[in-house]
């Protein structure tokens, strides 16, 4: 019941609130197709995709609202499903050399991968940004997240954190950019009546070109130094995607998001193990065809992964999925 008033509360928004008050946007769609993989014969995968933006103008500043929920199911002999509900606020404050953005984040995740309970993550972030414009094609900018994560399994688990991400970005064009970015976090585990805290640190680059075509490279290495273990571990995450459109209604997309994280300790207690928020690995090519304006029809083929907490659960396989999305 929850999860369907999750959903009805943004048609009825977009429905009720005058259009003046700001720019409504609300999307719909759907994806399914087959995984194989090797623990089990081909299974059915089904998606839903809701996503409602609201952004409303100040006098000073804009206003942005965004609601997300991607429920996800597997279908064989034994069913698997991921809930995935995502919304964002955020306040931006331009300036004449300077930038603020203020966002608040809030997600609810429920896997259900195995045949053990349910595992339920939700975090809520808090983050400002600053950009200061120090000259032509020359930016400062930095940012501090506070994060509150908890997981509710066996064992349960809560993380705060605070991250700092001060950084450099250059302006290589009109259409491209390189940034520099030292990542900085404070973190403190409660499990179980037992503790776990240290410091997460390491480098970032990021590339972004937008033209007729789009190619974006984000690379980032981490190093995890924690009270239970000796050793400093690396965790390394790349994130690429390039996509061109052509012959006008059509166009193409290759993404590749990985993380390679270091291997799980059996020495360190499972409720006091940091794991990342985000822990999902793609590779695909999407095809997709533009039926209208607001219409997009589209084929993804590609390998899928995450894994919950080392292995607590995980989904992993080759997929082949048709969709499509309708905008309003």
């Amino acid at each position: 019941m929850k999860k369907l008033i999750f959903l009805v509360i943004p048609v009825i928004i977009f429905h009720f609130i005058p259009l003046y008050c700001g720019e409504l946007k609300l999307q719909l769609g759907t994806e399914s197709g087959i995984m194989n993989s090797d623990e089990s014969s081909a299974r059915t995968v089904l998606r839903l995709l809701g996503r409602f933006n609201y952004q409303q103008p100040t006098s000073k500043g804009a206003l942005s609202v965004k609601i997300r929920i991607t429920p996800e199911g597997y279908y064989a002999n034994q069913n698997r499903y991921i809930l995935r509900h995502n919304a964002d606020i955020a306040y931006n404050l331009p300036q004449s050399k300077s930038a603020w953005k203020f966002c608040l984040s809030a997600k609810n995740q429920v896997y259900a991968l195995s045949s053990s309970d349910e595992f339920v993550q939700n975090v809520l972030i808090t983050e400002g940004k600053y950009n200061k414009f120090l000259r032509e094609n020359l930016t400062f900018c930095t940012g501090l997240s506070f994060v509150i994560r908890t997981m509710h399994s066996a064992p349960s688990q809560k993380l705060t954190a605070v991250q700092l991400t001060p950084g450099m970005e250059f302006g290589i064009s009109k259409h491209s950019s390189f940034k520099t970015i030292i990542y900085l976090e404070s973190f403190d585990i409660k499990g179980n009546e037992r503790k776990n805290f240290g410091w997460r640190f390491g480098p970032q680059i990021i590339f972004q070109s937008k033209n007729i075509s789009i190619f974006n490279i984000c690379y980032q290495l981490i190093f995890t130094d924690n009270s239970q273990q000796k050793k400093i571990f690396p965790e390394q995450h790349i994130d690429v995607l390039w996509g061109r459109p052509f012959y006008k209604k059509w166009a193409v997309f290759f993404y590749i998001n990985y993380y390679l994280l270091h291997e799980y300790d059996p020495d360190v207690l499972p409720e006091i193990v940091y794991t990342p928020i985000n822990t999902q690995n793609w590779i695909y090519i999407q095809l997709g065809y533009d039926i209208t304006r607001r219409i997009e029809l589209y084929n993804r083929n590609g390998y899928f992964y995450e894994e919950v907490r080392y292995g607590a659960q995980k989904i992993e396989g080759w997929q082949t999925l048709l969709g499509f999305n309708i905008s309003f």
